[in-house]
């Protein structure tokens, strides 16, 4: 059996005529010109974006990441896409306008800085003076609330999670307490 790189490709005249494209082999323009919206490899018509769709790059601009971070992010969040086959480049994806402004209106707010009031993980386990599965312990539990932002840095956005000061201090005061009434009843 001949390798796949040995077979000649096939070309598609006009009416649907499979032609062998071989050095040498020369058709007459009657039967190439196909009609302009029309794939000569395959002999389908081109498909057109539809009117529900954005493409990547409408997405990108819509949240703020790269186009693979883009479709890693829209294809992990199960949105409908259409694939459109265009004559002068790659092909194109159209993604579900709707879904794409729900995932941009519910994804974190972006800031430039540390929002004020606010600690940073590494902060809030120094404050603590716990190991960093406490403190996911008690945010699971909730008796701290997360709050998760995007952070420009000079790699792109990233998440970073932040907690609350006065909970970070009622909480130390909290384990204080605890930490008392273990040393008097043992």
């Amino acid at each position: 059996m001949p390798h796949p790189h040995h077979i000649p490709r096939t070309l598609i005249g006009k009416g649907g005529i499979k032609l062998i494209n071989l050095p040498g082999v020369i058709y007459p323009e009657s039967i190439l010109n196909i009609s302009p919206g029309i794939d000569k490899r395959t002999g389908k018509a081109y498909a057109k974006a539809p009117s529900w769709g954005i493409t990547t790059r409408e997405a990108m601009r819509l949240l703020h990441c790269s186009a693979p971070a883009v479709r890693r992010k829209l294809g992990a969040s199960k949105v409908k896409f259409h694939r459109v086959r265009r004559p002068d480049g790659p092909p194109e994806i159209y993604w579900n306008r709707k879904h794409v402004e729900d995932i941009a209106r519910n994804s974190a707010p972006i800031v430039k800085t540390q929002p004020r009031k606010l600690l940073n993980t590494e902060e809030a386990i120094a404050l603590l003076g716990l190991a960093r599965s406490a403190l996911y312990r008690y945010t699971h539990s909730g008796r701290l609330q997360v709050t998760v932002v995007r952070i420009m840095t000079q790699r792109g956005l990233r998440n970073r999670c932040f907690y609350r000061r006065s909970e970070i201090i009622s909480l130390v005061k909290y384990i204080q307490s605890k930490r008392k009434n273990k040393e008097k009843h043992p």
